[in-house]
Order: C-alpha cells, then structure tokens, then sequence
C-alpha cells in the first residue's frame, strides 16, 4: 500500500546505512549491515543532506513513476525518522545521524497545492511534524511556463516571473513550515540552437553568451525571492550536439571533451567570486524601468554592498550614461562578466557625490563598495 510508511522500510532502511557510514554521527555497530571482513566505518562526516528521490511527481510517465502527495509524504515520513521511530531502530536518515537534513525529493513543478497536501499527510499522521528538512523543487524557465508544457525555446527569467514564482512559495514556506529550507536544484538552459530548452541568439550575441547571461539572472532572481540554495542543471554538457532538452544545458563541455569551460561558466564563478560573503538585502529603485538592481550585503561590522546592475530585457537595451546612488560611499569598483576571467574584470570607479555612471547592459554588472 504506496500511502503507507511501512511499504518503503527497505528505501528507509538503505538511507539509514547511508546515513550511518557517511553522516556526522557514529552508530551502533551492531546496527550496521556489513558483508563478511568489511571494516566497520560510521561517522564519517562527508555528506551533511541526502535527497531522498528525483521528480516524484512525473505526471507524464505512468502510474508506478508517479507519486501522489501522500505517498511521496508516507514514503518521506519513513524515510526521515522511520515514521516517527515506529518502524525500527535502523530505518530513517535522523535514526543513524539526527544532524543530516533530508532532502524532500525535487519535485518537476513547483506547485504549493502538492506541498499542502503533504502537510495535511503530517498533521493527520505526524501531528503536523513535516517529514523533511528542505523543500526541492526543480523550474526551467521557457515559453511553455514549466516542464508540463511543450516548449519551443527558453525565455529570461524576468520574461518567466521566476522571483515572483519562487516568492510565493518562500512565503507560504515561512507561514506554514517555518524553519524549513527551499532549494531550487534544477534550472537552466541549453545551448543546442534547436533545444527547446535553449537559450536563443539575440541579436549579435550567440546562444553562450545569453546563457551565460541568463544563469547569472536566474541566480540573482533566486536570491532575491527568499531562495536557500539553488543548484544549477548541471555542470557539464552530456552531449552538445544532441538537440534533446538538457544535453547541452552545462557550463563546461562533455567529459569527452574535457570538460572545457564555456562563457557561463566564467559568468558563474564571476558571480560566486564577487557574492562570496553576501547576501540579496534589498531591490533598488532605479529610477527606469529597462534597469533592475539588487543590493547584496555582508555580514558584520563594517558591512560590504555589493549592487547587481542590469537591463531585465531580451532585445539588447542598452542604457549608457546610467547614474547608480552610492550612500555614504567614497569608493567603488565595477566588475564585469568576462568570458576568459574566472573573476571578472575589475576597474575603479570614481564617486562622486554619492553616485557613479555606468552602462547598465543585459549582461549583469556588479559594482562593489568596501
């Protein structure tokens, strides 16, 4: 029976053995299934979350693929502690190690109804106790709206709503599972022009070089929608040359190409290298409605802005001459995406009342004060 916790004791018992060897808590051997002249090894202290399945929800395969709310829910629960310790000592991921967070599988459409139905399972069945630690859910922005579509082309993330999409669901997270993380594990877009994931040329600029582009502000947009961790689909091409969705979505190329770096992957270690230390603190006014900036912040005393500056536009606005408030700053920096620096290129900007001139692009620039 798929809605009962006990028909998923051998997954939860696998994830318990997991968790036993690789979390950050020794177990007890005599729990530990070993083959003969094994070593006994536990607590090893390598992996911190566990994803528990991969798009539970796969409406277009059939019945046996597709979990309903409440079995994904009664799966999880078992999965989590051993439904609530009733299931044995060696069954659940909190029962081997209390301090690795389970990942609630990525579900393929981030819809809230399939999160309320799995809180209404726990209120009924675990006196409102969620059976995970992180909210996974997977988006690709493109002309269709999501995966249940049949795109023809991906579109920007602003183009798509993708921070409003994800502030709904931040929102009803921080009503009603506060505590909780929401991650977004899968986005992106491919660069085979007949992809119907791809990101389009526009203009002079090539399919790389958008989704480069629109890696970076999908990232940003994430950020600003309350999002805990996003992780991108993925890090290398499976094959560039094959036009189905996803086989040319990586920032490098294939393993047999060596996984040679493409322009996005400079753009995202651009981004990583110059937010290190931030976090998205507020939307700026600009004043103009082809220009977007988020400020990003430190922690501590004194603080670092850093100002994400762009054009939310696919047809290659370009607004020169564009004049960003610096409060309180007497210095600035201005680092642009370079497609052969993992860092960026960095050069002074010069302040002067309050202010500095830049040329907002729709390729993120980022200008830092100390």
């Amino acid at each position: 029976d798929p809605t009962q916790p006990r028909s998923y004791i051998a997954h939860a018992s696998y994830l318990f053995q997991f968790a036993a060897r690789y979390g950050g808590t020794r177990c007890d051997e005599t729990l530990l299934k070993l083959k003969p002249g094994q070593p006994v090894r536990s607590g090893l202290g390598l992996v911190r979350h566990l994803e528990n399945w991969n798009e539970p929800d796969k409406w277009w395969k059939d019945r046996a693929s597709h979990f309903q709310p409440c079995e994904l829910a009664a799966m999880c629960s078992a999965d989590y502690d051993g439904h609530r310790r009733t299931l044995g000592p060696a069954v659940g991921v909190k029962n081997a190690d209390p301090n690795m967070k389970l990942v609630m599988g990525g579900l393929a459409k981030p819809e809230i109804e399939y999160l309320k139905a799995m809180k209404l399972w726990a209120e009924f069945h675990r006196n409102g106790d969620f059976p995970a630690d992180v909210i996974n859910l997977h988006h690709y922005s493109n002309d269709a709206g999501d995966q249940g579509g049949q795109p023809t082309t991906g579109i920007s993330p602003e183009a798509d709503g993708l921070r409003e999409r994800f502030e709904q669901i931040v929102r009803w997270r921080d009503r009603f599972l506060p505590g909780k993380e929401v991650w977004v594990s899968e986005f992106g877009y491919d660069t085979n022009p007949q992809s119907p994931q791809r990101a389009p040329a526009i203009g002079t600029d090539d399919a790389p070089e958008i989704q480069g582009r629109w890696i970076v502000r999908s990232y940003l947009a994430l950020a600003a929608a309350g999002v805990d961790r996003a992780q991108l689909f993925m890090l290398r091409d499976v094959n560039a040359g094959n036009t189905v969705q996803y086989n040319s979505s990586g920032l490098t190329t294939e393993k047999w190409n060596q996984h040679q770096p493409k322009r996005s992957w400079y753009y995202v270690a651009t981004l990583r290298h110059v937010l290190r230390g931030t976090r998205f603190e507020s939307e700026i006014p600009s004043g103009n409605a082809t220009v977007r900036i988020y400020r990003f912040r430190s922690d501590g005393s004194p603080s670092r802005d850093v100002y994400a500056v762009w054009c939310p536009t696919s047809n290659s606005t370009e607004v020169t001459g564009f004049s960003l408030n610096l409060p309180n700053a007497t210095s600035a920096t201005l680092t642009t995406l370079d497609p052969k620096h993992p860092t960026g290129q960095s050069t002074p900007l010069k302040v002067e009342a309050g202010k500095v001139t830049l040329t907002a692009t729709e390729r993120p620039t980022f200008v830092v004060t100390p």
